[in-house]
């Protein structure tokens, strides 16, 4: 029976604010700028969570990434993970069909999605690392104890 561990990207294993300050005008988000695949490669490690999840790998946990980045990220985020050196076995971004989903609830949906595919339960998710109280509260809702960075 594996063991998994679910880790957040932005403002969790990536540090995005280089990111967030060239999407931020006059004090309003712009999401175009913030989620520009381009843009991605700015990013900065957050090499304590980086080294925990590099850690939790070595016990022999697998790591899945749960990020509501839009799925059109997806190949930046895997050529980001890889340039840092950073392992995963599964990951998981936000489809088209859920953009204006909220985070907790698109996350909880693929949370379901997770046990299925892998035919796993929450008793198998040692931990989750997101910096989202909502998320948090889903996740310890399922019993899955959670750290925020």
């Amino acid at each position: 029976m594996s063991k998994w561990v679910i880790f957040d990207m932005d403002s969790t294993i990536a540090n995005i604010n280089t990111r967030k300050r060239l999407a931020t005008k006059s004090g309003k988000m712009d999401y175009s700028i913030l989620f520009d695949s381009n843009l991605i490669t700015l990013d900065q490690p957050n090499l304590k969570i980086v080294d925990l999840l590099k850690s939790l790998k070595d016990f022999g946990c697998k790591v899945f990434i749960l990020t509501a980045r839009p799925v059109e990220n997806i190949q930046a985020t895997i050529e980001w993970l890889k340039d840092n050196n950073i392992p995963w076995d599964d990951l998981r971004c936000k489809p088209h069909n859920s953009q204006y989903q909220k985070s907790d609830k698109f996350k909880e949906s693929e949370l379901h999605r997770f046990f299925n595919v892998h035919n796993s339960s929450p008793e198998q998710v040692i931990l989750s690392v997101d910096d989202d109280e909502k998320n948090i509260r889903m996740f310890e809702s399922y019993g899955i104890s959670t750290l925020n960075p």
